[in-house]
């Protein structure tokens, strides 16, 4: 994991309106250029814009998202892995990813895609005081997001970087039934193991080929 990004503070509407501004006010510092929006209803101070990178930019929009969003939203998917430095900090130019648990419903616009998905406590941990899926939690749902070559390259930079073991993830993996593209998955995992990680491992071996057999009896 990388060191934690500065973190701006976000001026949500939500909180401002009850403690005695308005919108009025807030067009007002819109005009003036004392604040920028950064989501609708959500916004920063023109004097934390200098100290912005793209990491801090998305890591603001994640604030915002997470702020205007019900449901219990976890930073996940692209938005974690750069969190987790899985992926370079130009991806932080990408919408902002987040998961929620069912019931609530998967969206997309142009700066949020909320998923839907089950998330235990133990795929959930914390960057910067936000809550982010693990790295293996991250690593998986990317690759199931990503064209195979890039699921490679994340996948690989997590076990180069030792956030996360082919075991691991392919344990991890075996909680997914009957999911489009576990197969895939499985075998990116097993590649980017190499020679001398999970190939030799008849326990990731054996976790392949149930992956293989589960996917085929779905499809059947």
């Amino acid at each position: 994991m990388t060191s934690a990004p500065h973190q701006p503070r976000i001026i949500l509407r939500s909180a401002v309106l009850p403690a005695g501004y308005s919108d009025g006010y807030l067009r007002r510092a819109l005009r003036s250029g004392a604040i920028v929006a950064v989501l609708p209803g959500a916004y920063l101070s023109s004097g934390d814009l200098p100290d912005l990178g793209l990491l801090e930019w998305h890591l603001a929009t994640a604030t915002a998202a997470l702020g205007r969003l019900g449901g219990d939203p976890v930073i996940s998917h692209l938005s974690a892995a750069v969190l987790h430095g899985l992926q370079p900090a130009s991806s932080a130019q990408l919408p902002v990813h987040v998961t929620r648990r069912p019931p609530a419903k998967s969206r997309r616009s142009e700066r949020i895609v909320a998923h839907r998905a089950e998330l235990t406590t133990e795929d959930v941990g914390a960057i910067a005081g936000l809550p982010v899926t693990t790295a293996a939690r991250t690593a998986l749902d990317c690759a199931f997001l990503l064209p195979s070559p890039a699921a490679m390259a994340l996948i690989t930079a997590g076990f180069a970087a030792e956030q996360f073991t082919p075991e691991a993830l392919l344990r991890q993996l075996a909680r997914y039934q009957r999911v489009p593209g576990i197969r895939r998955v499985g075998e990116i995992v097993r590649d980017a193991g190499g020679p001398d990680g999970c190939d030799q491992s008849p326990t990731v071996s054996n976790t392949v080929a149930g992956l293989a057999i589960g996917s085929a009896d779905s499809q059947s």
